[in-house]
């Protein structure tokens, strides 16, 4: 399995690549009154709208007081694209097989890994990207 890694706040996280449809730098987001915290706003992508969902916020992952994001992954497929919010895009990588993750996470950071793997000595969760776009927190219900 290929998994782009990427930062939030000072951890690192990543995607089965096979769910990426591109990474962008930031593009202008116009925000929604009355939207959950998570959902910044929404951009444009090629005549579409696509939501921008900050992924700390979404999973609930400590990070610095002023969001530094300098990358938007844009995820999902013919149904629903989500223009996911990181700090920093880090590398692809091929991973041979995941890692159990720790037992002491957060309940809705757990909901959503498929595992663990190791990169330059530093633990990396992988995400699980149909859990995330199908969750119901995401969709709004």
């Amino acid at each position: 399995m290929r998994i782009l890694i990427f930062s939030l706040g000072d951890e690192l996280y990543g995607f089965p690549l096979e769910g990426v449809l591109e990474v962008s730098r930031p593009r202008r987001i116009t925000p929604i009154p009355k939207l959950p915290s998570f959902l910044r706003g929404v951009f444009a992508l090629r005549g579409e709208v696509v939501p921008a969902v900050d992924l700390c916020l979404l999973l609930e992952i400590p990070r610095e007081a002023k969001p530094d994001e300098s990358w938007i992954v844009i995820a999902g497929d013919e149904e629903m694209k989500v223009g996911f919010l990181v700090r920093g895009v880090e590398d692809i990588v091929e991973a041979e097989e995941l890692r159990e993750p720790p037992a002491n996470l957060p309940r809705i950071l757990s909901e959503f890994l498929l595992g663990e793997i190791e990169w330059e000595g530093r633990p990396v969760g992988v995400l699980d990207l149909r859990k995330l776009l199908g969750s119901r927190r995401l969709r709004g219900e």
